[in-house]
Protein backbone atom coordinates (compact mmCIF):
# COMPACT_ATOMS: atom_id res chain seq x y z
CA UNK A 1 0.00 0.00 0.00
CA UNK A 2 1.08 3.32 -0.72
CA UNK A 3 0.39 6.90 1.87
CA UNK A 4 1.06 8.64 -1.63
CA UNK A 5 -1.99 6.87 -3.19
CA UNK A 6 -5.11 5.47 -1.87
CA UNK A 7 -4.11 5.22 1.55
CA UNK A 8 -4.13 9.02 1.98
CA UNK A 9 -7.57 9.33 1.07
CA UNK A 10 -9.05 6.85 3.46
CA UNK A 11 -10.22 7.13 6.88
CA UNK A 12 -9.95 4.65 9.82
CA UNK A 13 -13.64 3.66 9.57
CA UNK A 14 -13.52 3.51 5.61
CA UNK A 15 -13.09 0.01 4.55
CA UNK A 16 -10.77 -0.67 1.94
CA UNK A 17 -11.73 -1.74 -1.42
CA UNK A 18 -13.50 -4.63 -2.35
CA UNK A 19 -12.04 -7.47 -5.31
CA UNK A 20 -14.25 -6.31 -8.50
CA UNK A 21 -14.13 -10.14 -9.38
CA UNK A 22 -14.63 -12.15 -6.35
CA UNK A 23 -13.64 -15.50 -8.89
CA UNK A 24 -10.63 -13.97 -9.62
CA UNK A 25 -9.53 -14.79 -6.23
CA UNK A 26 -6.19 -15.19 -6.95
CA UNK A 27 -5.71 -11.60 -8.20
CA UNK A 28 -3.29 -9.39 -6.24
CA UNK A 29 -4.51 -6.52 -4.19
CA UNK A 30 -1.49 -3.58 -4.54
CA UNK A 31 -3.15 -0.56 -3.50
CA UNK A 32 -0.71 1.50 -5.97
CA UNK A 33 -1.44 5.77 -7.24
CA UNK A 34 -4.23 5.68 -10.21
CA UNK A 35 -2.19 7.74 -12.00
CA UNK A 36 0.17 4.63 -12.63
CA UNK A 37 -2.96 2.72 -13.63
CA UNK A 38 -3.70 5.01 -15.84
CA UNK A 39 -0.31 5.10 -17.37
CA UNK A 40 -0.62 1.11 -17.79
CA UNK A 41 -3.14 1.32 -20.09
CA UNK A 42 -1.55 4.37 -22.80
CA UNK A 43 0.05 1.87 -25.22
CA UNK A 44 0.63 -1.59 -26.31
CA UNK A 45 3.18 -1.99 -23.85
CA UNK A 46 1.65 -1.02 -20.75
CA UNK A 47 -0.92 -2.99 -21.71
CA UNK A 48 1.26 -6.00 -21.78
CA UNK A 49 2.91 -5.49 -18.79
CA UNK A 50 -0.38 -5.75 -17.17
CA UNK A 51 -1.32 -8.83 -18.71
CA UNK A 52 1.78 -10.79 -18.05
CA UNK A 53 1.41 -9.12 -14.41
CA UNK A 54 -2.40 -10.59 -14.17
CA UNK A 55 -0.77 -14.03 -14.96
CA UNK A 56 1.78 -14.82 -13.08
CA UNK A 57 -0.67 -13.33 -10.38
CA UNK A 58 -2.85 -16.49 -10.60
CA UNK A 59 0.37 -18.52 -10.46
CA UNK A 60 1.40 -16.96 -7.29
CA UNK A 61 -1.95 -16.94 -5.72
CA UNK A 62 -2.39 -20.62 -5.85
CA UNK A 63 1.48 -20.26 -4.38
CA UNK A 64 0.41 -18.36 -1.68
CA UNK A 65 -2.46 -20.88 -0.84
CA UNK A 66 0.13 -23.69 -0.96
CA UNK A 67 2.44 -21.70 1.83
CA UNK A 68 0.26 -20.96 4.05
CA UNK A 69 -1.65 -24.25 4.03
CA UNK A 70 1.90 -26.01 4.91
CA UNK A 71 2.73 -23.05 7.40
CA UNK A 72 -0.15 -22.82 9.94
CA UNK A 73 0.62 -26.18 11.41
CA UNK A 74 4.31 -25.89 11.75
CA UNK A 75 3.70 -22.20 13.35
CA UNK A 76 1.17 -22.65 15.29
CA UNK A 77 3.33 -25.96 17.14
CA UNK A 78 5.94 -23.27 17.77
CA UNK A 79 3.15 -21.77 19.55
CA UNK A 80 2.12 -24.56 21.39
CA UNK A 81 5.66 -25.52 21.82
CA UNK A 82 6.50 -21.76 23.47
CA UNK A 83 4.80 -22.88 26.56
CA UNK A 84 4.64 -26.81 26.68
CA UNK A 85 6.65 -28.81 24.72
CA UNK A 86 10.63 -28.85 25.43
CA UNK A 87 10.92 -31.30 22.56
CA UNK A 88 9.33 -29.39 20.00
CA UNK A 89 11.78 -26.03 21.34
CA UNK A 90 14.33 -28.02 21.06
CA UNK A 91 14.05 -28.80 16.94
CA UNK A 92 12.89 -24.72 16.72
CA UNK A 93 16.53 -23.89 18.20
CA UNK A 94 18.39 -26.74 16.10
CA UNK A 95 17.71 -23.54 13.18
CA UNK A 96 18.07 -20.46 16.00
CA UNK A 97 19.14 -17.38 14.35
CA UNK A 98 22.90 -16.18 15.00
CA UNK A 99 25.40 -13.43 13.55
CA UNK A 100 27.76 -16.43 12.90
CA UNK A 101 24.42 -17.80 10.34
CA UNK A 102 24.14 -14.55 8.44
CA UNK A 103 21.01 -13.52 10.48
CA UNK A 104 19.19 -16.42 8.94
CA UNK A 105 16.89 -18.93 10.53
CA UNK A 106 14.41 -18.79 14.00
CA UNK A 107 13.97 -16.42 16.76
CA UNK A 108 12.04 -16.61 19.66
CA UNK A 109 9.55 -14.51 20.98
CA UNK A 110 10.51 -10.72 22.40
CA UNK A 111 14.22 -11.45 20.44
CA UNK A 112 13.44 -9.03 17.78
CA UNK A 113 13.11 -5.44 18.13
CA UNK A 114 11.82 -2.26 17.42
CA UNK A 115 13.53 0.60 18.48
CA UNK A 116 14.95 -0.55 21.66
CA UNK A 117 11.30 -2.71 22.96
CA UNK A 118 10.94 -6.59 21.97
CA UNK A 119 8.24 -7.78 19.62
CA UNK A 120 5.76 -9.93 20.38
CA UNK A 121 6.63 -12.61 17.34
CA UNK A 122 8.53 -15.76 16.62
CA UNK A 123 9.58 -16.05 13.22
CA UNK A 124 12.59 -17.45 10.73
CA UNK A 125 14.35 -15.10 8.38
CA UNK A 126 15.76 -15.82 4.93
CA UNK A 127 18.22 -14.22 2.88
CA UNK A 128 19.23 -14.17 -0.82
CA UNK A 129 22.59 -16.10 -0.36
CA UNK A 130 25.44 -14.75 -0.34
CA UNK A 131 28.81 -16.82 -1.39
CA UNK A 132 31.62 -16.24 0.82
CA UNK A 133 33.52 -13.19 -0.11
CA UNK A 134 31.23 -11.96 -2.97
CA UNK A 135 30.91 -8.60 -2.04
CA UNK A 136 34.07 -8.30 0.62
CA UNK A 137 33.71 -6.53 3.82
CA UNK A 138 29.96 -5.63 2.74
CA UNK A 139 29.01 -8.60 2.25
CA UNK A 140 30.43 -10.37 5.26
CA UNK A 141 28.32 -10.22 7.51
CA UNK A 142 25.03 -11.13 5.98
CA UNK A 143 26.92 -14.77 4.66
CA UNK A 144 25.34 -18.08 5.39
CA UNK A 145 23.00 -20.73 3.88
CA UNK A 146 19.02 -20.20 5.03
CA UNK A 147 17.69 -22.45 7.58
CA UNK A 148 15.44 -24.63 6.71
CA UNK A 149 13.03 -26.73 8.97
CA UNK A 150 12.82 -30.47 8.50
CA UNK A 151 8.92 -30.23 8.90
CA UNK A 152 6.95 -30.23 6.63
CA UNK A 153 9.15 -32.65 4.13
CA UNK A 154 8.59 -29.96 1.06
CA UNK A 155 8.89 -27.23 3.21
CA UNK A 156 12.41 -25.66 1.89
CA UNK A 157 11.11 -26.52 -2.03
CA UNK A 158 7.95 -24.81 -1.70
CA UNK A 159 9.57 -21.69 -0.22
CA UNK A 160 11.89 -21.30 -2.71
CA UNK A 161 9.03 -21.68 -5.60
CA UNK A 162 7.39 -18.80 -3.15
CA UNK A 163 10.52 -16.94 -3.41
CA UNK A 164 10.74 -17.55 -7.34
CA UNK A 165 7.42 -16.26 -7.63
CA UNK A 166 7.34 -13.07 -5.44
CA UNK A 167 10.46 -11.93 -7.02
CA UNK A 168 9.10 -12.14 -10.88
CA UNK A 169 6.17 -10.36 -9.60
CA UNK A 170 8.14 -7.92 -7.27
CA UNK A 171 10.26 -6.87 -10.32
CA UNK A 172 7.19 -6.77 -13.09
CA UNK A 173 5.47 -4.34 -9.79
CA UNK A 174 8.80 -1.96 -10.37
CA UNK A 175 8.65 -1.93 -13.79
CA UNK A 176 5.09 -0.24 -13.98
CA UNK A 177 6.62 1.98 -10.44
CA UNK A 178 9.61 3.21 -13.18
CA UNK A 179 6.67 3.85 -15.44
CA UNK A 180 4.73 5.77 -13.58
CA UNK A 181 7.65 7.92 -12.34
CA UNK A 182 8.39 8.80 -15.68
CA UNK A 183 11.12 6.80 -16.42
CA UNK A 184 11.95 3.85 -18.53
CA UNK A 185 10.69 0.48 -17.83
CA UNK A 186 14.32 -0.73 -17.13
CA UNK A 187 15.30 2.02 -14.39
CA UNK A 188 15.34 -0.56 -11.56
CA UNK A 189 17.60 -3.07 -13.84
CA UNK A 190 20.69 -3.08 -14.05
CA UNK A 191 23.37 -1.45 -11.80
CA UNK A 192 20.39 -0.80 -9.50
CA UNK A 193 18.45 -3.89 -9.31
CA UNK A 194 19.45 -6.36 -12.33
CA UNK A 195 20.44 -9.18 -9.10
CA UNK A 196 18.21 -8.01 -6.61
CA UNK A 197 18.34 -8.65 -3.26
CA UNK A 198 15.43 -10.50 -1.25
CA UNK A 199 14.47 -11.35 2.06
CA UNK A 200 11.68 -13.25 3.77
CA UNK A 201 10.25 -13.46 7.08
CA UNK A 202 8.01 -16.03 8.34
CA UNK A 203 6.22 -14.69 11.10
CA UNK A 204 4.15 -16.31 14.00
CA UNK A 205 2.23 -13.58 16.49
CA UNK A 206 0.81 -15.02 19.35
CA UNK A 207 -3.38 -14.36 20.16
CA UNK A 208 -3.50 -11.40 22.25
CA UNK A 209 -2.73 -11.53 26.20
CA UNK A 210 -5.54 -11.81 28.69
CA UNK A 211 -6.58 -10.18 32.30
CA UNK A 212 -9.67 -10.90 33.96
CA UNK A 213 -11.26 -11.99 30.83
CA UNK A 214 -10.20 -8.63 28.93
CA UNK A 215 -8.04 -8.66 26.02
CA UNK A 216 -4.47 -6.75 26.52
CA UNK A 217 -3.04 -6.23 23.07
CA UNK A 218 -2.31 -2.51 23.78
CA UNK A 219 1.00 -3.84 25.87
CA UNK A 220 1.71 -6.90 23.22
CA UNK A 221 2.74 -5.37 20.09
CA UNK A 222 3.04 -8.17 17.90
CA UNK A 223 5.69 -5.41 15.70
CA UNK A 224 6.71 -1.84 16.30
CA UNK A 225 6.00 1.20 14.31
CA UNK A 226 8.90 0.78 11.65
CA UNK A 227 9.47 1.05 7.56
CA UNK A 228 10.93 -1.57 5.42
CA UNK A 229 14.45 -1.23 4.23
CA UNK A 230 14.43 -2.16 0.70
CA UNK A 231 12.04 -1.46 -2.68
CA UNK A 232 9.28 -3.25 -2.45
CA UNK A 233 7.22 -5.63 0.49
CA UNK A 234 4.92 -8.14 -0.15
CA UNK A 235 2.86 -9.61 2.52
CA UNK A 236 0.47 -11.99 2.17
CA UNK A 237 -1.43 -12.27 5.63
CA UNK A 238 -3.33 -14.73 7.44
CA UNK A 239 -6.93 -14.60 6.27
CA UNK A 240 -9.92 -13.57 9.34
CA UNK A 241 -7.52 -11.56 11.59
CA UNK A 242 -6.68 -7.93 11.05
CA UNK A 243 -3.44 -7.09 12.57
CA UNK A 244 -1.51 -5.10 10.38
CA UNK A 245 -2.29 -1.27 10.72
CA UNK A 246 -0.88 1.76 8.37
CA UNK A 247 -0.45 5.32 9.21
CA UNK A 248 -1.81 7.90 6.49
CA UNK A 249 -0.48 11.42 6.21
CA UNK A 250 -2.98 12.76 8.47
CA UNK A 251 -0.64 10.68 11.29
CA UNK A 252 -3.61 8.13 12.10
CA UNK A 253 -3.19 4.27 12.24
CA UNK A 254 -5.44 2.25 10.42
CA UNK A 255 -5.97 -0.83 9.86
CA UNK A 256 -4.95 -3.47 6.54
CA UNK A 257 -7.48 -5.79 6.96
CA UNK A 258 -6.73 -8.99 4.78
CA UNK A 259 -8.54 -9.97 1.81
CA UNK A 260 -8.08 -13.66 0.10
CA UNK A 261 -5.98 -14.07 -2.23
CA UNK A 262 -4.40 -10.77 -2.30
CA UNK A 263 -0.97 -9.19 -1.16
CA UNK A 264 -0.34 -5.97 1.10
CA UNK A 265 2.43 -3.88 -1.05
CA UNK A 266 4.70 -1.41 1.15
CA UNK A 267 7.06 0.91 -0.48
CA UNK A 268 10.81 0.64 1.74
CA UNK A 269 13.07 3.07 2.29
CA UNK A 270 15.56 2.26 -0.96
CA UNK A 271 12.48 3.12 -3.06
CA UNK A 272 11.82 6.58 -1.34
CA UNK A 273 15.11 7.50 -1.94
CA UNK A 274 15.04 6.37 -5.62
CA UNK A 275 12.05 8.69 -5.88
CA UNK A 276 13.59 11.40 -4.74
CA UNK A 277 10.36 10.97 -1.78
CA UNK A 278 7.60 11.11 -4.47
CA UNK A 279 6.92 7.74 -2.91
CA UNK A 280 7.00 7.65 0.93
CA UNK A 281 8.37 4.11 2.87
CA UNK A 282 5.39 2.91 4.35
CA UNK A 283 5.31 3.42 8.44
CA UNK A 284 3.59 0.27 9.70
CA UNK A 285 3.01 -1.89 12.77
CA UNK A 286 1.31 -4.82 14.18
CA UNK A 287 -0.80 -5.15 17.05
CA UNK A 288 -2.48 -9.18 17.19
CA UNK A 289 -5.96 -8.10 19.10
CA UNK A 290 -7.61 -11.38 18.06
CA UNK A 291 -7.12 -14.26 20.81
CA UNK A 292 -6.10 -16.78 17.62
CA UNK A 293 -2.61 -17.28 16.60
CA UNK A 294 -1.87 -15.30 13.33
CA UNK A 295 0.53 -16.24 10.59
CA UNK A 296 2.16 -13.73 8.37
CA UNK A 297 4.95 -14.24 5.42
CA UNK A 298 6.49 -11.07 4.55
CA UNK A 299 8.65 -10.68 1.25
CA UNK A 300 11.42 -7.95 0.67
CA UNK A 301 12.11 -7.24 -2.65
CA UNK A 302 15.52 -5.13 -2.68
CA UNK A 303 17.93 -3.36 -4.73
CA UNK A 304 21.59 -5.28 -5.61
CA UNK A 305 22.78 -6.17 -2.60
CA UNK A 306 26.07 -3.38 -3.51
CA UNK A 307 24.08 -0.65 -5.15
CA UNK A 308 24.54 2.85 -4.72
CA UNK A 309 21.28 3.90 -4.35
CA UNK A 310 20.59 8.03 -5.77
CA UNK A 311 17.48 9.49 -6.56
CA UNK A 312 16.61 9.13 -10.13
CA UNK A 313 17.04 12.35 -12.27
CA UNK A 314 13.68 12.37 -13.31
CA UNK A 315 12.38 12.46 -9.97
CA UNK A 316 15.17 15.32 -8.97
CA UNK A 317 13.34 17.10 -12.58
CA UNK A 318 10.29 16.73 -10.66
CA UNK A 319 10.94 17.93 -7.48
CA UNK A 320 11.68 21.29 -8.75
CA UNK A 321 15.40 20.16 -9.28
CA UNK A 322 15.82 19.98 -5.34
CA UNK A 323 17.67 16.71 -4.49
CA UNK A 324 16.48 15.89 -1.06
CA UNK A 325 18.71 12.46 -0.10
CA UNK A 326 21.99 11.68 -0.46
CA UNK A 327 23.30 8.35 -1.73
CA UNK A 328 22.85 5.23 -0.06
CA UNK A 329 24.38 1.75 -0.28
CA UNK A 330 21.50 -0.79 0.51
CA UNK A 331 24.05 -3.32 1.95
CA UNK A 332 25.02 -0.84 4.60
CA UNK A 333 21.92 -0.13 5.41
CA UNK A 334 20.41 -3.49 5.74
CA UNK A 335 23.36 -4.25 8.08
CA UNK A 336 23.21 -1.37 9.93
CA UNK A 337 19.34 -2.50 10.81
CA UNK A 338 19.70 -6.57 11.40
CA UNK A 339 22.28 -5.64 13.78
CA UNK A 340 20.52 -3.55 15.98
CA UNK A 341 17.65 -5.68 15.41
CA UNK A 342 17.82 -8.79 17.21
CA UNK A 343 18.45 -10.42 20.81
CA UNK A 344 21.30 -12.70 19.74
Amino acid sequence: MTEKGEETKRSSSTPWPPISNPSQSSMLLLCLPNAMIQKWFKTLVYVKLLSNWIRLAVRLGSSMRRVMVSLRPWLKRLEISHTNSSIFLMKKNSIKMTPAAGYRGYQRIGENITKGVPDMHEAIDCYKELKQGMYGALGKPMEGCNQWPHYPPNFKELMEKYISLCTEVSRKIMRGIALALGGSPDEFEGERGGDAFWVMRLIGYPGASTANGKCTSENDIGCGAHTDYGLLTLVNQDENITALQVRNQAGEWISAPPIPGTFVCNIGDMLKILSNGLYESTLHRVINKSPTYRVCVAFFYEPNYDAAVEPLEVCVWKSSGIRKFENAVYGEHLVSKVQTNFVT
